[in-house]
Parts: C-alpha cells; sequence; structure tokens
C-alpha cells in the first residue's frame, strides 16, 4: 500500500501563491475604500449644500420662518429661524443640525462632519459665513493621494 501526500514544495508554492493573492486583495481594498470615502464625502457636501438651499427657498417664497427644520440638541430639539436668515447669525444652528444628526466623518468616524473651521482636515465640511447674505460650504477630501476641496456657494436671497 501506497501512501500519497503533498511534497514540502508543493505545500510552499501553494503558500506563496496565496500570499500573492492576498497581497493584491489588500492593495485592492484599501483602493476601493478610499474611493468610497471619496464619494461619500461629496456626497454629503451635495447633501448639506442642498439641505440649506431647500430650507432658505421658504423664506424666498415668503414664509415668515424655517420652521423647526434645525435640530439643536442631542434629545432632537427642533430650531425655528425667522426670515430672513442671517448667515453671520445662523451658522451655529446649521451647524449643529448636522451634529446632532450625527453626521460623522467619513475618515475619521469620531470626529464630526459639519464643523465651523476644518483646517483642511480630511473629509471635514467647512460651513462658514461669508457675510450677512452669503453661506460658504468647502469640503476636503483626497484624489490621487493629495488633498482637494470642493467649494459652493450659497445666498440667502
Amino acid at each position: 500500500m501506497t501512501a500519497k501526500a503533498f511534497t514540502l514544495i508543493e505545500l510552499l508554492v501553494v503558500v506563496a501563491i496565496i500570499g500573492i493573492l492576498a497581497a493584491v486583495g489588500v492593495v485592492a481594498y484599501n483602493g476601493y475604500t478610499g474611493a468610497a470615502k471619496r464619494n461619500a464625502t461629496i456626497s454629503n457636501h451635495t447633501n448639506v449644500v442642498k439641505f440649506l438651499e431647500m430650507n432658505l427657498m421658504k423664506c424666498k417664497m415668503g414664509e415668515a420662518s424655517i420652521g423647526e427644520a434645525l435640530t439643536v440638541n442631542s434629545q432632537g430639539s427642533k430650531k425655528t429661524l425667522n426670515c430672513p436668515i442671517a448667515a453671520n447669525v445662523d451658522t451655529k444652528f446649521w451647524i449643529g443640525h448636522f451634529k446632532y444628526e450625527k453626521w460623522n466623518n467619513t475618515y475619521n468616524s469620531n470626529t464630526e462632519a459639519v464643523k465651523a473651521n476644518c483646517n483642511n482636515d480630511i473629509g471635514c465640511i467647512q460651513f462658514r459665513a461669508l457675510d450677512s447674505e452669503t453661506f460658504e460650504i468647502i469640503t476636503y477630501y483626497t484624489e490621487n493621494n493629495n488633498t482637494v476641496s470642493k467649494k459652493s456657494i450659497v445666498s440667502v436671497n
């Protein structure tokens, strides 16, 4: 009776092939997750701008206020902003809304996504007033290993 078994060389070849496949898989996985974080950050930027524009449209259409649109604390309480909106006064309420709705940075989930000053932090959405009638939203993300930004300007009127 002859015993059949793999030789040491055959086992080493199989281990080497598995190692190569694993290395390729890790590199591809990192690329996929990086692209997903980038796309999620850009999507968050678009959603912040749309949320702001949608609520400001209420004032543009003649409403007296933006009724209970903004979450202002961790218990979920809402805030009404009176029209006309003063960008330089009301910015903190808009930023607070995204904080209390638990929008987190896609690159670092332990930090808030929307802030008054991002310091070029990747995944951060900088929300600030340029003056009483203009909001500026700047989002920082990576593209080809470089930090890039997307900027939107939203007018109150």
